[in-house]
């Protein structure tokens, strides 16, 4: 590996940390973080390689060819199977297409890198091999982004919180009835464990009603709460809210109607694939708050990634925006 790959691992990584440093709910932290590591894991295979190497020729060529495919091959097919599960499972939906969505993409890349080699050099393609190219490298900038940002989203919730909490809301999620959904209320549980913990906590219930809820989200939250035993007076209702944004704006508000201001901790409770993009609003609405995520069924996971990694980008349309004007510049360049 270029030494100077290894140089640019290793700024990636302690550019990234000293933002974590500061609040470890910052994406551009996370993602520079989350390169460095994987530019220093590629590295070590790469070293675990070439020792191999020295005693067996077999473990080299199995692990970076019969391994390697394996791998892609497999990760196609695992996103393309788990389409149909989420379809027979969740229903028909647009956003229930995001795993099938990857997988092609996969695909592509995987296409469009084997043209590109094997037909690398040959001047009556050079131009149909500069767009695919710049397409390619468009392509890759935004998977790696996005495996950043899954890795550290995994490693965020690793992250121990503060033990004892003044608040914690529960984030709210579409209801189809006067009932929370299973979803829901794997957020309301994982709220009432912390809850038992913590002497004198309050829970907030933040959501408010969408057009198609009979209900507000909150108030179907407090019945299922009272029906675990939580006191009336120690529950709190948040219902204007309609985006996570809002959820964790209008709770700081009413803390700090509440509060005044007197020191207090927050937390939030949520689904796992959902805990550090919320964290990300908090940051944002100006509250100091972490996150801790319930489980989500396997096969909802794939999809849901995408869509909340799809959620962060569209905020962040200047970052795309450079990503792809660079790449076309480079590609301009060539043609």
């Amino acid at each position: 590996m270029n030494v100077w790959v290894i140089v640019v691992g290793a700024i990636s990584l302690l550019f990234g940390a000293y933002r974590l440093r500061q609040d470890l709910r910052d994406f551009f932290g996370a993602i520079f973080v989350s390169l460095g590591g994987l530019i220093g894991l590629g590295w070590l295979i790469i070293k675990f390689l070439e020792w191999t190497g020295k005693y067996s020729i077999i473990w080299p060529i199995l692990l970076s060819y019969g391994g390697g495919s394996l791998i892609i091959i497999g990760t196609i097919w695992l996103l393309i199977k788990n389409t149909s599960v989420m379809e027979s499972k969740e229903g028909r939906s647009t956003a229930g297409k995001l795993s099938l969505v990857m997988g092609v993409n996969l695909i592509f890349i995987l296409v469009v890198s084997i043209f590109l080699y094997q037909f690398r050099g040959i001047d009556a393609l050079h131009h149909i091999n500069v767009i695919l190219m710049t397409i390619l490298m468009i392509d890759l900038t935004f998977t790696l982004l996005f495996l950043c940002y899954l890795l550290y989203s995994l490693f965020y919730q690793m992250v121990p919180i503060k033990e004892h909490m003044n608040y914690i809301i529960v984030l709210g999620a579409g209801i189809r009835s006067e009932e929370v959904t299973p979803l829901l209320r794997s957020r309301l549980d994982k709220g009432i464990r912390y809850y038992k913990k913590n002497n004198g906590v309050k829970m907030i219930v933040s959501g408010g009603q969408g057009p198609d809820e009979p209900i507000s989200e909150a108030a179907a939250m407090k019945r299922y709460l009272l029906s675990q035993g939580i006191p009336e007076h120690d529950i709190i209702e948040e219902n204007q809210s309609k985006t996570t944004y809002e959820n964790m704006l209008f709770s700081k508000k009413i803390i700090e109607m509440r509060e005044g201001d007197k020191d207090y901790s927050v937390m939030f409770t949520t689904n796992n694939y959902h805990v550090f993009r919320a964290a990300m609003y908090a940051r944002r609405a100006g509250l100091k708050a972490d996150g801790v995520g319930s489980p989500t069924a396997l096969y909802f996971l794939p999809t849901a990634m995408m869509r909340e990694f799809i959620g962060i980008l569209s905020r962040q349309k200047v970052l795309v925006a450079l990503i792809c004007l660079f790449w076309i510049a480079v590609g301009w360049y060539n043609f």
